[in-house]
């Protein structure tokens, strides 16, 4: 990994920082991993799937969109008015979902097909305003290149997280334990990165003004307009496959289909995430100077090949016959599920990474394309299933083929837009 990215340069230095971080943080909840799934049975990490995809979708239009741009902005005071205005959003956002899953909480329990996620619902406002608030400070910390803060504060999130789904685990609570583990988690996260905002002056009093606030909700606006949208679409096209796993087949289906998901997610959560904040970083710097990204694009998309193939291969060939002995015979079954999807995997741990390339160059309306476009593939292939029902193993075979196609498209057409045309 170090001579992939070569300590030479500031950007390697900056990844290294939060991959280090990021394998800290991903170390715990993987050497516990073991003990949960003995702990809880798949049923209930099939609810606590529905209940962390049903506050994704919500949790990723928190703060308007208006969090990814804060790196955009030429001086500091206009960044940390959008840092607020953020934070504000979060904060009406939290209201709003706190009042939809009052009104609504059984339909929505039904609609998600399960009724045992009903009393766990009440838990998404919250679940919201602290996603919300941690993605605000994520960008803001991202800005003052504070790598080391974001660093610390994905321990102390997965940290929490672990020991209390842990400790619940031990007390017999079922899916609750999961559930209440994951948003203690969330709220570690915020409150780490909330209690460094001094060294970055981010509520310096004088200089708040809400009609400044005013000014950089109009000049982002095209942020809440379309990339919320956008971001919402993608969210769902992310989160959809466990709510329809849970309507269409069953919840231990979806339990298999979730631990599989978190193991296969790890070279993107260890990597691809560090990768892409950095790359969104030095990318904005060089549209700066440049008009285009074509530079930081290549020497990225390098780099991830070069840390993505050994390991997504080594994955492939050994990862079936890993499962039942690493977490119990009862998960036999998802190893099977795990080989289908590597290449899947694979090309979305590349695409996915270098997708910024759209919000560096602000084309928030072709970004809602490519998310809708994902969406498509999604109700294609579940459509499919449903229409023959199929099994499961059927039905992934299918969405493998689908969405590494669409992600390969993608792909081929981010390079297109880093390479633009060189300022003059």
């Amino acid at each position: 990994m170090k001579r992939i990215f070569s300590t030479k340069s500031e950007f390697a230095r900056n990844v290294l920082t939060l991959v280090s971080g990021a394998t800290i943080a991903q170390a715990i909840p993987v050497a516990i991993a073991p003990i949960l799934t003995r702990l809880y049975r798949p049923e209930d990490f099939g609810i606590f799937a529905l209940f962390a995809s049903v506050s994704g979708i919500l949790a990723v239009g928190a703060a308007g969109r208006y969090e990814a741009a804060i790196l955009l902005p030429e001086t500091g005071r206009e960044a940390r008015h959008v840092t607020l205005l953020a934070l504000l959003v979060s904060l009406l956002s939290g209201i709003l979902t706190l009042l939809l899953v009052t009104g609504f909480n059984r339909p929505l329990a039904a609609l998600l097909g399960d009724p045992a996620i009903a009393p766990w619902l009440y838990l998404v406002p919250l679940s919201v305003l602290l996603s919300g608030i941690y993605q605000a400070l994520n960008y803001w910390f991202n800005r003052h290149k504070q790598y080391p803060a974001l660093a610390a504060s994905k321990i102390y999130q997965t940290g929490s997280a672990s020991a209390g789904q842990l400790l619940l685990g031990i007390a017999g609570s079922g899916s609750a334990g999961l559930i209440l583990g994951w948003v203690l988690g969330q709220g570690a996260a915020a409150a780490s990165l909330a209690g460094r905002t001094g060294k970055t002056e981010l509520f310096r009093g004088e200089d708040i003004s809400i009609g400044e606030m005013k000014n950089q909700a109009r000049r982002y606006r095209q942020f809440p307009q379309f990339a919320l949208f956008g971001s919402l679409v993608n969210s769902l096209s992310y989160n959809l496959a466990n709510i329809l796993i849970s309507i269409l087949f069953s919840a231990s289906i979806l339990g298999f289909y979730a631990l599989v998901y978190r193991v296969l997610a790890m070279p993107s959560t260890l990597i691809g995430h560090a990768v892409a904040q950095v790359y969104f970083q030095q990318g904005t710097e060089e549209k700066r100077r440049d008009g285009r990204v074509a530079a930081t694009f290549r020497s990225t998309l390098k780099r991830l090949l070069l840390a993505g193939i050994p390991i997504f291969l080594l994955l492939f060939i050994g990862i079936r016959y890993l499962f039942a002995p690493v977490f119990g015979a009862e998960w036999e079954e998802a190893g099977g599920y795990a080989q289908i999807l590597l290449p899947f995997f694979f090309i979305r741990f590349i695409s996915a990474t270098l997708s910024t390339t759209m919000t560096i160059l602000e084309k928030l309306k072709q970004a809602l394309v490519v998310h809708l476009s994902i969406i498509a593939g999604n109700l294609l292939a579940f459509g499919a299933a449903y229409r023959f029902q199929w099994d499961f193993e059927r039905f992934l075979y299918l969405y493998v083929m689908i969405l590494s196609f669409l992600y390969t498209i993608f792909l081929i057409y981010y390079y297109r837009l880093a390479r633009g045309e060189k300022k003059d």
